[in-house]
């Protein structure tokens, strides 16, 4: 997730304690009440992956005319953020109409983004042994587990439950947070 994306997150989740709002963010409507899926929902996750695919190219066009500005590992960052949004559009155009949390969905486009990153390096492993670093397999093991205990912990708590709700929307926060501070790690390294 990109510094811009949490400084959102972390507005809205302000915006839904202050308001008193649903948990989801999105004021009820008739169509929600009836369990379909706000037009406004999708509007905002199209923009999002475009937003996101237009990063990934971005990226990969600076690449192209200066070699190594980005690393391999910081441009799969940025190419997961885009596989994790396009993951939501899919869901949510997707669904027959009816309406899931939005934040469930992200907790599943995770799950799933991770758990392919984990397959993808055990597959190049296997292929040619000890190519990706005993620790950082690992490291995607945990992030994927880690994702997938996050997707469970998503299902298990519903907006009836403020405090629940909130409590994982923090814990969320807080794993973003740290792996914005790897990624910066990473780049600091890299100049």
């Amino acid at each position: 997730m990109t510094l811009s994306r949490l400084l959102i997150a972390i507005g809205l989740l302000v915006a839904v304690v202050a308001s008193g709002q649903e948990p989801s963010g999105q004021k009820t409507t008739s169509s929600d009440a009836a369990g379909q899926v706000n037009d406004l929902d999708v509007r905002y996750i199209r923009i999002r992956l475009a937003l996101s695919q237009l990063e990934v190219e971005r990226v990969r066009q600076t690449n192209r005319r200066i070699p190594g500005t980005f690393t391999k590992t910081a441009l799969e960052a940025i190419e997961q953020s885009a596989i994790i949004d396009a993951e939501e559009y899919k869901a949510v155009t997707q669904k027959g109409g009816q309406r899931i949390p939005l934040y469930i969905i992200a907790a599943q486009a995770r799950a799933k983004a991770t758990q392919q990153s984990l397959q993808r390096v055990l597959a190049i492993n296997q292929q040619n042994p000890e190519t990706i670093a005993p620790l950082e397999v690992e490291r995607l093991r945990l992030t994927a587990e880690l994702a997938a205990v996050g997707l469970e912990k998503a299902r298990s708590v519903g907006p009836k439950n403020d405090a629940q709700f909130l409590q994982w929307q923090i814990d969320q926060l807080r794993e973003e947070l740290y792996q914005l501070h790897t990624r910066l790690a990473q780049f600091s390294r890299m100049n």
